[in-house]
């Protein structure tokens, strides 16, 4: 959930970025262990984005995310970033909508990327087509808010988008061989998706 709340008015959003992206996935229905493993190898990821000490290899669930928070940290593109935004909380009042997006970061070249980040278990083969239409989606909701938000202010043109999947045994980033989304693609397949969220909630307002 996602709220706006600047003085105390506690407006709480509709939907999120992740909700419209899987609105028509059934709900999970995995062990919850994985969603704190996840949960908890995130706030590594911003700890590590924001030169604080790392938070303890074992979640507040008992977990140990050990392996994965190692594969995480070190990763050499910690090296050639600067980090502009990790974690970093948007929303659309106007349309009821919010999101978080993992991790913007402005390259050794000047490059603005924007990275989210999974997790997966040791057995994760790779990522299906159905994967990477959701997670270009996520992607284009992410950018979206980031131009058109409450708030946005001056908006940042983001060349690339990425994902990194982190697993006890390897790092992946997604698509892969040094390549990233189609920022336009990754535009269109968000708009499709709002626009079949809305004209679901359009069809069914009960």
């Amino acid at each position: 959930k996602y709220y706006w709340d600047p003085e105390g008015i506690n407006e709480e959003m509709v939907i999120s970025v992740t909700g419209v992206a899987n609105f028509f996935k059934p709900p999970y229905s995995g062990p919850p262990s994985a969603g704190w493993r996840g949960t908890h190898v995130h706030r590594a990821m911003e700890a590590k984005a924001n030169g604080d000490p790392l938070p303890n290899n074992v979640s507040p669930e008992g977990i140990n995310c050990k392996k994965w928070i190692e594969r995480l940290i070190k990763l050499r593109f910690w090296d050639h970033v600067q980090v502009l935004g990790s974690e970093y909380t948007m929303v659309s009042r106007r349309r009821g909508l919010g999101g978080q997006l993992d991790l913007l970061v402005q390259k050794d070249d000047g490059t603005k990327c924007l990275i989210d980040l999974k997790t997966k278990n040791a057995n994760w083969e790779g990522p299906t087509e159905k994967d990477k239409i959701s997670w270009m989606t996520q992607a284009g909701g992410y950018l979206d808010l980031l131009t058109t938000g409450d708030d946005a202010g001056m908006p940042i043109w983001v060349e690339k988008a990425v994902t990194l999947v982190v697993t006890p045994e390897k790092t992946v980033w997604v698509p892969g061989h040094g390549e990233s989304y189609d920022i336009y693609e990754v535009a269109h397949l968000w708009s499709d998706a709002w626009l079949t969220y809305l004209a679901y909630q359009e069809a069914n307002p009960f």
